[in-house]
């Protein structure tokens, strides 16, 4: 008969196999086992996926600049209004000048930006500068509001809607030089002066930004306001500079990036436009940012 061969075939197999797995013992009479020998590396599927590194990050500001935990990047506007309760947990009083006797604040990041920024124009270009507005709470602003509304008894669009402002933030200040002290009103003027000119083209080094750039009303929806600052840091303020962008542009960018959909070298940033028939001041009192 042909099976006998067949077994007899099998066991040897199952006895090779046994033997070849079984424990030898060394010259040191410790007994051993052959190292494993199977290939461990991924293979092409699940494993292989999985050990896959992340794209590189490639925009020109850092994951942590645009995570932004400081929050230092925050947008205030009418169509992203800030919440009742929202204030900023490190205000501090401000040391620089100001053109006024009142205690002002900031955020402590944007408060020694100020200072530095303050020293270097009188130190290094004789530029004398002023505080002239800085934090104001939701509170306030309603206030300020209503009584705008009560004076002239419709919303002429000078005063911005609690929540709304810039200045709520604790990062916007409105900064005037000596030769603007003691006239009434802020206008696009404060360009044309001395200090104006000096801090359009330094306040970027300190961490600051135009909040409300010319020619950009139908974006912000804030008219021309060479005198508020807005604090993001040197990095984010450096980048919004060169790009010529307005901080709802950037917050779009950001926003793009957060996300994953931002798509490097985009022609074009889709912002949207504001009626120039509604175009505000960020006003406090009138024309004082």
């Amino acid at each position: 008969m042909r099976t006998v061969p067949v077994l007899l075939l099998l066991l040897f197999m199952c006895c090779s196999c046994a033997v070849a797995e079984a424990p030898t013992e060394n010259a040191e009479g410790t007994l051993t086992r052959s190292p494993d020998t199977r290939d461990l590396r991924p293979r092409a599927g699940i494993d292989a996926e999985q050990s896959e590194s992340p794209p590189a990050w490639t925009f020109p500001l850092s994951e942590e600049i645009i995570m932004d935990e400081a929050d230092y990047l925050v947008l205030a506007n009418v169509d992203s209004k800030l919440a009742s309760d929202y204030a900023p947990k490190d205000l501090i009083n401000i040391k620089v000048r100001k053109s006024v006797s009142e205690t002002m604040k900031m955020r402590k990041a944007a408060s020694d930006a100020l200072d530095m920024m303050f020293k270097d124009a009188l130190d290094e270009d004789n530029v004398k500068l002023y505080a002239h507005s800085c934090y104001r709470s939701y509170d306030t602003q309603k206030i300020m509001y209503a009584n705008r509304l009560a004076r002239v008894g419709y919303d002429d669009k000078l005063v911005q809607q609690a929540g709304a402002s810039d200045h709520q933030t604790g990062l916007g200040i409105d900064v005037i030089g000596a030769s603007w002290l003691g006239k009434e009103r802020l206008n696009d003027g404060i360009a044309d002066t001395k200090e104006g000119k000096w801090v359009l083209e330094h306040c970027a080094e300190y961490g600051f930004i135009i909040r409300y750039p010319k020619d950009m009303e139908h974006i912000t929806g804030i008219k021309y306001e060479p005198w508020h600052l807005r604090y993001v840091g040197v990095e984010a303020a450096a980048y919004i500079t060169d790009n010529g962008l307005t901080l709802e542009e950037f917050s779009i960018i950001r926003e793009n990036l957060l996300n994953g959909t931002y798509v490097e070298n985009e022609s074009e940033t889709t912002v949207i436009q504001i009626d120039p028939s509604v175009v505000l001041d960020d006003d406090g009192f009138e024309d004082l940012g």
